[in-house]
């Protein structure tokens, strides 16, 4: 069915509306507002932002509740979807709005979506709230991928990508600020950011009361850029942390990888601040950047050997090790695990891990040689050999003549 050019669908007193098979667009009021939505298969798109809560104009969606599942949320002026109490949404894709998903203090998961080309944040989580994106990409959206702020705000992204976002200011990946925000980041990749200020991957400005506020277990950040402008004013490429005292324990860093990020005035290409290492990480560019804690087997000035950020046979896009990585086989040989100590048994492709003898470093599992063809392989003839029909990198190449 489809709700076209008149008031949108509004359910008076906060009642359930669920929506199966529709297209909401083009109306003149905010697309979809009710105390409880439940919708799938359904499009929401082209809505007049009108629907005003907490300072948000929101076009497409706004509840108190709301779940969703292969929805398309698209071209809404303001907010996306605005949630206030609990928001999960899968299968779905959230793009070109004002902002793509605001969560308003209460819990939201978001798993095997798209977020992409809003012109704010991607996703904002303000006071009290919780995120998690699991399986999904956040990009390219203009006002910064992730922004969680205030007191006791949380986000958990796992085997996710976010890329090619955008901000003036700081943080152009992932932004936390105050007491008690904190993010965890596990099995995934944060490239190709950009933050006329600091951190052009991730920035943190954490507040005193609370000790990990940056966790990141098994994490590639690459290609990220700070001082995008040129103008001398912003640090810490891959990034950039703002600790109070003390300062130890509050950003946590094992197994993870730190390279080929840049800061346009050259004072603190992939780190700036103060982070806590446990151990096991390639960090390619460390000036600039305060290294404490436990340094087992972190390679320091090590070119990680990356290749770009493509799709290596999975939905999220992720860089390739290139063969003869030095971060091959790096990772902590008691296994990768996350901040709890939960084992990490898979890149984030679903790539099994340990492929040698200890799981790589990053959020990618180099498999080229096992004689496997693995997610991003063409071929596999278990070795790594060029020449032969299969190169080192497990690419298919011209058979030499018989």
């Amino acid at each position: 069915s489809a709700i076209v050019a008149n008031s949108g669908v509004c359910a008076i007193g906060g009642d359930t509306v669920t929506l199966i098979n529709t297209s909401v667009h083009d109306n003149l009021s905010t697309g979809v507002c009710a105390g409880v939505l439940v919708a799938d298969n359904t499009s929401i798109h082209s809505n007049m932002a009108v629907a005003q809560l907490f300072g948000f104009s929101v076009g497409g969606i706004l509840g108190a509740v709301a779940q969703l599942t292969n929805v398309t949320v698209d071209r809404n002026p303001g907010v996306g979807i605005y949630a206030g109490r609990r928001l999960t949404v899968n299968a779905s894709v959230i793009n070109n709005n004002g902002s793509g998903i605001v969560n308003g203090g209460g819990g939201a998961t978001v798993t095997g979506c798209t977020i992409r080309g809003n012109s704010g944040p991607g996703i904002l989580t303000i006071e009290g709230g919780g995120t998690g994106v699991a399986d999904s990409s956040v990009t390219a959206n203009g006002g910064g991928g992730m922004r969680v702020e205030n007191i006791d705000t949380t986000a958990l992204v796992m085997n996710s990508t976010i890329s090619d976002n955008s901000i003036d200011g700081d943080g152009g990946g992932i932004w936390f600020l105050g007491d008690c925000a904190a993010v965890a980041v596990i099995n995934s990749t944060i490239s190709g950011n950009r933050a006329t200020g600091s951190g052009g991957g991730i920035y943190g400005a954490p507040g005193c009361c609370c000790v990990r506020s940056l966790l990141v277990n098994n994490a590639t950040i690459a290609a990220n850029t700070a001082d995008s402008d040129g103008d001398g004013v912003g640090d810490g490429g891959g990034i950039f942390t703002v600790l109070p005292t003390p300062e130890n324990a509050r950003v946590l860093i094992a197994n993870s990888l730190v390279g080929d990020n840049i800061d346009t005035g050259g004072e603190a290409p992939d780190c700036g601040g103060v982070i806590n290492s446990e151990g096991y990480n390639l960090i390619e560019n460390p000036a600039g950047c305060g290294i404490t804690g436990d340094t087992t087997g972190n390679l320091i000035g090590v070119n990680p050997r990356l290749g770009r950020l493509r799709h290596n046979g999975a939905p999220t896009k992720t860089h390739a090790l290139l063969p003869g990585s030095a971060a091959i086989d790096a990772g902590n040989p008691a296994g990768c695990s996350d901040f709890i100590g939960e084992p990490i048994t898979t890149d984030q492709r679903g790539v099994a891990r340990p492929q040698g003898a200890a799981c790589d470093i990053g959020a990618y599992e180099f498999a080229c040689g096992n004689g496997v063809v693995d997610l991003g392989e063409q071929c596999d003839d278990g070795n790594s050999v060029n020449g032969d029909g299969c190169s080192s990198a497990c690419r298919i190449e011209n058979r030499p003549p018989s």
